[in-house]
């Protein structure tokens, strides 16, 4: 029996990674995404922190590197926009106010980047030319952000950068990799940089 116990351990673990990956699939899915497992990485378990959701992430096998992936959907928001305009038309009287849910991208992304670091300062920030976020991620907008960790979210590693990409009317995604020493990730991010991006 003794024999038996970490096997039965090990099996509801690989269960809960199986759970995780299914679900992502699927927002990746509604979210018009494709995603693939860079190579030399295991899925970890997502912990659960105040900061900012993610809602699946990788660890490489021999550095101490980790990437997260986030993916917030946009579509419900716009459809409810949308029905907000037609509606706006009819009634002009309306004292409900709304706003286009495309944009507030930017600052949306200053404030994940914000709740990772604890502080308004940056280490560099590298906006993407329209022409390169659209064709390596298929996305209308893009950028990075290198910062230091001061939050639950990064707890155990020093540095984030933080990959941001928006699609008019269909998703926010960040692409956060965490680690401490910057050489190990440059390897690790040209194998890995456009393994989540927009169909």
């Amino acid at each position: 029996m003794k024999y038996l116990i970490p096997i039965f351990i090990l099996c509801l673990s690989t269960l809960g990674f199986s759970d995780e990956y299914s679900d992502f699939a699927k927002l990746c899915t509604d979210a018009d995404m494709s995603f693939s497992i860079p190579d030399g990485f295991k899925p970890v378990k997502v912990k659960t922190n105040p900061d900012v959701i993610y809602q699946y992430a990788v660890r490489h096998a021999t550095k101490k590197v980790e990437i997260r992936y986030s993916i917030f959907s946009l579509k419900e928001d716009v459809r409810v926009y949308e029905e907000y305009q037609k509606n706006k038309e009819k009634k002009s009287d309306t004292k409900i106010v709304l706003t286009d849910p495309n944009e507030g991208y930017i600052l949306f992304a200053v404030a994940v980047v914000m709740n990772i670091s604890q502080s308004e300062q940056t280490k560099g920030i590298t906006e993407f030319k329209p022409a390169d976020v659209k064709h390596d991620f298929n996305a209308d907008w893009g950028a990075s952000y290198f910062i230091e960790n001061n939050s639950d979210y990064g707890h155990g590693y020093k540095y984030s950068l933080v990959v941001a990409i928006h699609k008019k009317n269909i998703a926010n995604a960040f692409i956060v990799y965490l680690f401490d020493d910057g050489r190990e990730i440059k390897n690790e991010m040209l194998t890995s940089f456009y393994n989540l991006k927009f169909k």
